[in-house]
């Protein structure tokens, strides 16, 4: 689904369905990754376009039961912290220390990251109306479908930021060329 990306000397798209099927096999604890993976056009470490990524998380639903949308919150969560326990560690840096600022950094760091892959289709996240314990976190992107996803990910880094925190999706907008969703973020 490519929301999430890999260090600058991998393709975003390189490592992230090795993820998905790490995910699928230890954390749904799903022996049926061989089943999945056969339906869809996948082989593992190389670029795929969203559709194939996306035929793979929906032959997930199938066989788990689970919905598209669970799978990607899932995910979402599950990828920071596979990318932070798997040596990238360094590359969560670049957005910052804590929650608020790395939400803060997250267009920067996406611009960092596009300078090495040119193709990358990034998001744009605004935070807005921030307090001490709370802000509203906007998304945009040409992409559509990731919402759950965004969830995930927040929540992923609040686990590796040691933030438990809470996200909830309070606006979604289909947009012309894409979606708009707004978040709201407790910690």
């Amino acid at each position: 689904v490519g929301v999430a990306h890999n260090v600058a000397w991998h393709t975003a798209n390189q490592i992230f369905d090795e993820p998905i099927a790490a995910l699928v096999q230890d954390k749904l604890n799903f022996p049926f990754i061989d089943d999945v993976i056969s339906t869809c056009d996948f082989v593992g470490l190389n670029y795929y376009p969203d559709d194939v990524t996306f035929n793979l998380v929906f032959a997930a639903s199938k066989y788990t039961g689970l919905s598209v949308d669970a799978l990607l919150e899932a995910f979402g969560e599950f990828w920071v912290l596979y990318v932070a326990e798997e040596g990238y560690g360094d590359f969560l840096k670049m957005g910052g220390s804590s929650l608020p600022e790395f939400l803060k950094n997250l267009n920067k760091m996406h611009e960092t990251i596009s300078v090495y892959m040119p193709e990358l289709v990034v998001p744009v996240f605004d935070v807005r109306n921030e307090t001490e314990h709370e802000l509203t976190l906007q998304y945009r992107s040409t992409r559509k479908g990731l919402s759950p996803m965004v969830l995930g990910l927040v929540k992923g880094l609040g686990k590796k930021f040691n933030t438990p925190c809470e996200i909830v999706l309070v606006e979604n907008e289909k947009i012309e060329n894409g979606t708009f969703d707004v978040f709201k973020v407790t910690w």
